[in-house]
Parts: C-alpha cells; structure tokens; sequence
C-alpha cells in the first residue's frame, strides 16, 4: 500500500485500522512500514481516499 501524502488528511485511521501494527504517524507524515501484506483495511477506512495499492 501507499499514500497519496497529497490527499492525506493525517486523521490517523488508518493507523488504528493495520492488523500488522505497520502504519504510523511520524510528525506530519503518515508511514506505511515495510511487511504490509495489503490487505486493504487502511484503504477502506480511508475518508480521504489517500491510499491505494503499490503496483
């Protein structure tokens, strides 16, 4: 997964949202750390629509 910082809104859902624990928020940035499986759960409670899939 990755983040359109763009579009982030920093809500922090997303990090409450990882199973993985792998999402953080780092000052005003949030980090999607390496061994995300991209299961999706940070992509469907996005409101902001900011994280998509890696290719």
């Amino acid at each position: 997964m990755k983040i359109d910082e763009t579009n982030c809104g920093k809500c922090g859902i997303c990090t409450e949202a990882c199973p993985l624990g792998l999402i953080e928020k780092q000052g005003m940035k949030i980090i999607i750390k390496a061994g995300c499986n991209n299961c999706g759960r940070c992509l469907k409670v996005c409101p902001m629509d900011a994280i998509y899939e890696d290719e």
